[in-house]
């Protein structure tokens, strides 16, 4: 099923909601296409046709791509300065610092465009700083937060409590632990990138939830857990074990801003479990002589309202002297 861009209206047709592959322009503010105007190459005349257009990715591959450390590199960026294609984000950033080092213009990433990161605004003679400090690899600029060493080999292990804590293997086989951070917080392990892609299959329970520590836990287990021992834990403040373990580049794991739940759906794809239907309960007492219904017998409803505990007999007598319902005062229908 194709992608609804919720909320976006194309630039040049101004159809709004369109369905399709959305392309942004990466020098231009606020500036959209559809898939059949960007295919027809029509623009505005604030729009140059020679500027970067980057594509941004499905909500399917965007799920898919949050949920696995090791994923297929199928996204290809746009240089936002010369309009190089093809380039996956390492080439990018080394394109980037052998031919734009210097230069200082006002464009937008095609990192942040390509996975609709909030806020993805023109960045000011900023991007391959940016491109550095948001979208590398995630373990090079990590210390340990006890012996501080960076950069470590080995498992990491995160709290999911603690704002930027980590832990190299050696500190917590041996539990130093900072001030700051209290022995039962839960930790997770988070396996170097290497070590988790030469396993086949990749572990799928491998995550812990961040309330309580259980462990061995997939996605979705993840999810149903927190959804049935968790939902009303929206204000506290934690990680995100999934975003740790995957370590994507274009989301810094930190204390995600609302509830687990809602990072897990909206972020992860993760939907939860529908709610059940409320069982409905059947009288078992007639509301006007308080005998019990027979289970076989059902009335009709009779006045403008959604009772109908009655016998028949008695409904009918009741609304002979009074034309209201004898529960809620309803009206008798016409």
């Amino acid at each position: 099923m194709a992608d609804v861009h919720t909320g976006i209206t194309c630039s040049v047709c101004d159809g709004k909601d369109f369905v399709g592959t959305r392309y942004v322009c990466l020098i231009c503010w606020d500036y959209d296409l559809c898939q059949k105007c960007y295919e027809e190459k029509r623009c505005t005349a604030r729009h140059r046709p020679h500027h970067p257009m980057q594509s941004v990715i499905s909500r399917e591959d965007f799920f898919k791509s949050t949920q696995s450390a090791v994923t297929v590199d199928e996204v290809r960026l746009c240089c936002p300065f010369c309009g190089e294609r093809e380039l996956n984000l390492a080439a990018l950033l080394q394109h980037s610092q052998q031919n734009h080092a210097e230069q200082d213009e006002s464009v937008r990433c095609p990192v942040c465009v390509t996975y609709n990161v909030p806020g993805n605004s023109l960045l000011d003679g900023l991007f391959l700083e940016h491109l550095r400090n948001e979208h590398c690899e995630l373990d090079e600029g990590i210390s340990c937060t006890t012996c501080q060493k960076k950069p470590f080999a080995g498992n990491r292990y995160a709290c999911l409590v603690c704002h930027n804590y980590d832990l190299c293997e050696e500190c917590h086989t041996g539990k130093r632990f900072s001030k700051h951070h209290l022995p039962y917080h839960p930790m997770q392990q988070i396996m170097p990138k290497e070590a988790y892609a030469a396993q086949n299959p990749p572990p799928e329970r491998i995550f812990r939830c961040p309330y309580c520590g259980d462990g061995e836990l997939s996605a979705s287990g993840l999810r149903d857990h927190c959804q049935e021992l968790h939902q009303n834990c929206p204000g506290i403040r934690v990680r995100c074990s999934i975003c740790g373990v995957c370590r994507v580049p274009y989301k810094n794991f930190s204390l995600v801003k609302c509830s687990l739940l809602d990072h897990l759906r909206d972020y992860h794809g993760l939907q939860g479990a529908p709610e059940p239907e409320p069982e409905v309960i059947r009288p078992i007492e007639c509301s006007i002589c308080f005998l019990e219904l027979e289970a076989e017998i059902v009335t009709e409803r009779y006045c403008q309202c959604r009772h109908e505990e009655f016998h028949e007999k008695c409904i009918r007598e009741w609304l002979a002297i009074n034309p209201t319902c004898p529960v809620c005062r309803a009206m008798q229908k016409p």
